[in-house]
């Protein structure tokens, strides 16, 4: 079995499309990840802080909700 995965921002249509044209292969493990094919950005880096900066009220409010400690 293929195990392909577009973690970490790896563009993977080619290696998908290689190994779909085989025509003897068996099985196909795709991971997949939305924020790669949502997120806005003309790169990896560009896609996280994009993601980072649009959520950056949200995830400050679940540090305070989850952690007594956090006194921000």
């Amino acid at each position: 079995m293929k195990y392909i995965s577009d973690s970490g921002g790896r563009d993977i249509f080619s290696d998908v499309i290689e190994y779909l044209e085989k025509p003897n292969e068996k099985g196909l493990h795709l991971l997949t990840h939305p924020i790669w094919w949502v997120g806005k950005g003309d790169n990896p880096t560009a896609t996280l802080n994009f993601w980072r900066d649009n959520n950056a009220n949200f995830i400050t409010s679940q540090i305070r909700n989850n952690c007594k400690t956090y006194t921000d």
